[in-house]
């Protein structure tokens, strides 16, 4: 058909022969650039949140486009980002290892954990938030959380869901001491001004308007040894073509190494592309210490495992009995190719 279409245009024959025999379709919508083309790769994410740099900036700053790539965006609640990598609609999701994951990876969906996102910060007030009410004048502990409910974005069966067991079990409760109540990012902060909510997980710039209204008092956030986010990727770049899964890890790696290593903030060229790619103002931005991205991207299976052993404490929040193994959920030779 399409030397019938364009038998006449000698230079389209000889692009469509090139294609053929590097093995790319002439159907998909591949462009080219320079002696290559650029390979569609969707990626899905809750919102564009510096947390995602290594794709925001890294695509901004051509380092996609170094291996072929073009990124293309899709903004979705993480159930319905799952849904369609399940699905094969989308490439890849940045999201957190909440239970809907594990729940459909042993569904049978063919997706997996392929690098980490960025950890916590122990500059950074991430985490959860209190009102003054609540503590009555005393300092912040975690016993003062039993039977509130606190608003996060997931909600139950949110990654955070460790990090808050793990404080819980610190004074002698645990994640069932505690209810989660499913909130917008934004609103968690209006409900905790205006006393609707008493505790909440508040991110970026979230909480450092709390800290500038008075009205709360931070607790604890994400420790610096557990990832904030993973990299998920779907049956596309798992299975059918994982070469590209290592092509765009690489570019995620070098964007890591080239711009997001150390106190990044005070790089103003980093900084007014993170601007421009989140829609966050610099000031907003500078409030805020530089977040800690990973160099080696691997994921501990150890991590994935005490996510599982949480979450199953908590009636009706996995669909499974038996802990998923690290070879389920994770992909780690993708990662280690990259580099």
């Amino acid at each position: 058909m399409f030397n019938r279409i364009f038998g006449a245009l000698a230079v389209t024959v000889s692009l469509l022969a090139a294609v053929a025999c590097s093995g790319h379709d002439p159907t998909t919508d591949e462009l080219p650039e320079g002696d290559g083309y650029l390979e569609t790769v969707t990626v899905t994410m809750s919102s564009k949140l510096e947390t995602f740099a290594p794709v925001l900036l890294g695509d901004a700053m051509g380092e996609y486009e170094r291996e072929n790539i073009r990124i293309k965006y899709a903004i979705a609640r993480p159930s319905d980002g799952l849904v369609t990598l399940s699905t094969g609609k989308s490439d890849v999701q940045l999201t957190g290892p909440t239970a809907s994951f594990f729940n459909a990876v042993a569904g049978g969906s063919d997706i997996k954990a392929v690098a980490a996102g960025a950890s916590g910060n122990s500059q950074s007030q991430q985490g959860i938030w209190v009102r003054k009410d609540l503590l009555g004048g005393r300092a912040f502990d975690a016993s003062v959380l039993e039977g509130e409910r606190v608003s996060s974005a997931i909600g139950t069966g949110a990654q955070i869901s460790l990090v808050i067991n793990d404080e819980l079990e610190q004074v002698g409760l645990d994640i069932n001491s505690i209810e989660f109540q499913q909130t917008g990012s934004a609103d968690i902060l209006l409900a905790l001004q205006s006393g609707a909510t008493n505790a909440g997980w508040l991110v970026d710039p979230f909480w450092q308007e709390a800290e500038a209204s008075g009205c709360c008092v931070f607790g604890f956030g994400v420790p610096e040894d557990q990832p904030g986010s993973v990299v998920l990727f779907g049956p596309r770049l798992l299975n059918e073509d994982r070469e590209l899964g290592e092509r765009f890890l690489r570019a995620y790696h070098r964007t890591i190494e080239n711009h997001l290593l150390g106190e990044y903030h005070q790089n103003a060229n980093v900084m007014d592309v993170v601007s421009e790619t989140t829609g966050t103002p610099l000031d907003v931005l500078s409030k805020s210490p530089s977040l800690k991205f990973p160099q080696s991207l691997e994921i501990s299976g150890e991590y994935m495992r005490d996510l599982q052993e949480v979450y199953a404490r908590t009636p009706n929040v996995l669909g499974y009995k038996h802990t998923l193994s690290d070879g389920e959920v994770l992909d780690t030779t993708l990662s280690g190719a990259a580099k």
